[in-house]
């Protein structure tokens, strides 16, 4: 990875987990995608980079999680088995390191695939017990979805009814054919509603319907693709037959494959055909198919080990650059867009695309190496760009050939494009940032947006919208303020699309979020660099809110001994002392945090003393238990260190099946290594020696199952 210096890292990774979050919520939750695959993607991609070279930022990075919270309206629903995702591939090299990856694992030369189109839906657990259809429901988080049983009896390609008695949940995908979106489409612009921009969109919106009357006039199609218990088999081949067999459809354009060769060519394949397909695919699945080797391959925390998506590339058209405006985000940091002349680009309408930051524009890399030969990019220019995955663009190239007469290099503006401050550009960092926090309008939106969300405070039903509107009527200005809504219900209930009910409700749920573990609080500040799992690391240090806020203040101060002693802190280090200076340096910060202390109630962090304290844990391989980011808090809530590498300081390995290179480096080290059943029993004694608690019982993760999979 060649990028700048640690501290602009840091700050690039935090910048791509915000997306990420926002993106997966609005996906999985909304059916209103805020970014297309592409660019997630990318997005993705440039985050799971960053932490290969940085593992420390992967505790609570997006990176491994899958899917979004249930929505509200409907029963919630825990799946038995996880509806795990799928990694990607992305050139033939990817595919060529996967299939090494496996055949090391399973010791077979040559393993046999299955190779699948990968369609672009939305995923659904259809449960039967009995022969009869039991149970429906959506991805959600991967571990919780919603009951969506009453909306798929209509749904082709589902029978109500199979020839098989014992229980077993079929997975598949729910879609729409490009042909149905347009009739439905016609229908919707006929009667003066909304019309759908894909049919993603459209499907995952109907069958997230509380009606389920309204369910059944939309056009909705499923394709099965495995299931979870069932008969005896012994291939992803047969499993695919007998779904056939029972009457769940399936895809008929399913291939058997040995090598990474012959998967490629099969990847290409469909392409060539992928406009004669009539429903929208976004590349091809590639799953080992012998069924009793996948357990030796083994899965991450979100993605099987012995399955991945192989993308197609990215369409590339040309179209003219308009404009260029400036986004401000959360911490700050002004991000360029483009604003594009309207192009098709594998049947999507595009307008506007990502410019990175000021030197992309100016055509130079993170390192100062030259991009697109050093070209720069203009307003008037034409420029190329792409649409990895069928999804949003972005600029890859400018044709200089085809620049106007008179086009000037854009000049990146000193001020805040949303309160006019100064914008800052510290030492070797891409980034620009307005420093303004709270006194910058965008940034006050985004900051109370974070404060408010599932991570932080949690604050049930106070979404981005709600915020938004409540900052223009001038309900919300600071932090403190979410726990001043019960005196302002009134004015809450004035504004359009509110009423003294939903009023009420939001603030019964603000004061329901006001008692808070100290890790919280702290994430709650919106220092930059400082996200919970730092924020966890600084609340051990601190003990208390006062302390913490005393010595952020120290620091702010110049007290160089205070910020030794943070800095000290495994995983902190000088970039988040400087942050914290940087944050308390200035008045309204300061007077925002104690504003949110005095409205809080902020419980000490109180380390437990027991069989965990200090030692520092790796999981490997799988776990039947837990899923890994629970077994990674269950460690941690106990005053343990969860690594993600194994070293001669390592004190333990946890090891399920299929762990490899972790296994070998701890027999190297001679370090102990557990099963499962041996690290529940440790759990167990564990708890029962901490002589105190240092989360409140509903941060502490439950025992559950997990292992189950996306494709």
């Amino acid at each position: 990875m060649s990028q700048g210096t640690p501290e602009w890292i840091v700050e690039e990774h935090k910048r791509l987990a915000d997306l990420i979050r926002r993106a997966d919520e609005a996906y999985h939750s909304g059916d209103e995608p805020i970014m297309e695959d592409a660019e997630y993607d990318s997005l993705k991609r440039r985050l799971v980079e960053i932490e290969v070279a940085r593992p420390d930022l992967r505790r609570g990075s997006p990176s491994s999680a899958v899917g979004a919270k249930p929505r509200k309206g409907f029963a919630k629903v825990r799946h038995a088995v996880r509806m795990m995702s799928l990694d990607n591939a992305f050139t033939s090299e990817d595919v060529h390191a996967f299939v090494a990856s496996v055949a090391r694992a399973t010791g077979v030369a040559r393993p046999r695939f299955t190779a699948e189109v990968k369609i672009d839906g939305l995923s659904l657990s259809v449960s039967y017990r009995d022969g009869k259809l039991e149970r429906a429901a959506t991805r959600g988080d991967s571990e919780v979805g919603e009951d969506v049983t009453a909306n798929v009896l209509g749904i082709s390609g589902i029978p109500h009814e199979i020839p098989y008695r014992e229980p077993v949940e079929i997975r598949g995908e729910v879609y729409m054919t490009r042909a149905d979106l347009a009739e439905l489409n016609a229908r919707q612009a006929q009667a003066g509603q909304k019309v759908f921009a894909n049919a993603r969109n459209a499907a995952a919106g109907a069958l997230r319907n509380v009606d389920p009357e309204k369910v059944r006039s939309r056009p909705l199609r499923f394709l099965g693709y495995s299931m979870i218990g069932g008969p005896e088999l012994a291939t992803q081949e047969e499993v695919l037959a007998t779904l056939h067999a029972w009457g769940v459809a399936v895809s008929d354009l399913t291939g058997i494959c040995e090598g990474a060769e012959e998967l490629i060519a099969y990847q290409a394949h469909i392409a060539s055909i992928r406009h004669e397909i009539p429903f929208d695919i976004d590349g091809v699945v590639y799953k080992l198919d012998d069924l009793t080797l996948r357990a030796a391959v083994g899965e991450t925390s979100r993605a099987p080990k012995w399955a991945t998506a192989h993308k197609f590339e990215a369409e590339k058209v040309t179209t003219q650059l308009l404009g260029i405006t400036l986004q401000v985000g959360r911490t700050g940091v002004v991000t360029p867009v483009a604003e594009l002349r309207p192009v098709k680009v594998g049947g999507v309408i595009v307008s506007r695309a990502t410019l990175h930051n000021a030197d992309f524009i100016k055509g130079v890399g993170n390192d100062g190496e030259p991009l697109r030969g050093g070209a720069d990019i203009r307003v008037g220019d034409t420029v190329v760009i792409q649409r990895a995955g069928d999804v949003i663009p972005q600029v890859v190239d400018v044709i200089l050939d085809l620049r106007p007469e008179g086009t000037r290099p854009y000049e990146f503006p000193n001020s805040c494009p949303s309160c006019g401050g100064a914008l800052h550009r510290e030492p070797g960092q891409a980034a620009i940032r307005c420093v303004a926090t709270f006194a910058c309008p965008a940034q006050k939106v985004e900051r109370l947006c974070y404060l408010a969300s599932r991570e932080v405070l949690n604050i049930d039903g106070l979404g981005d919208k709600a915020i938004e509107a409540f900052v223009e009527a001038g309900i919300l200005d600071r932090p403190g303020d979410v726990f001043r809504l019960r005196y302002v219900t009134d004015r809450i209930a004035a504004l359009d699309g509110w009423a003294e009910k939903s009023a009420m409700a939001i603030a019964e749920a603000a004061d329901a979020a006001r008692r808070v573990p100290l890790w919280r609080f702290i994430t709650a500040l919106g220092i930059r660099h400082v996200g919970p799992s730092t924020a966890k690391l600084l609340a051990k240090k601190a003990v208390s809110a006062s302390r913490f806020l005393e010595d952020c203040r120290a620091i702010a101060a110049g007290d160089a001994a205070v910020a030794a002693a943070y800095e000290a802190i495994d995983s902190v280090g000088s970039a988040v002392t400087r942050a914290i200076a940087e944050h308390f340096s200035d008045d309204r910060n300061v007077d925002d945090a104690l504003d949110l202390a005095d409205m809080m109630t902020i419980e000490e962090h109180v380390l437990r003393q027991g069989p965990l304290s200090g030692k520092t844990v790796v999981f490997t391989g799988s776990l039947e238990r837990f899923d890994r980011k629970a077994a990674q808090a269950s460690a941690e809530a106990l005053g343990a260190k969860v690594s993600g590498s194994v070293s001669k300081r390592t004190h333990l390995v946890v090891a399920g099946p299929g762990a490899g290179s972790k296994l070998e480096e701890a027999r190297r080290h001679g370090v102990p290594v557990i099963d499962e059943v041996a690290w529940i029993a440790m759990l167990e004694e564990a708890m029962s020696a901490a002589e105190d608690v240092s989360e409140p019982a509903d941060d502490l993760p439950l025992l559950g199952r997990g292992g189950g999979y996306g494709p």
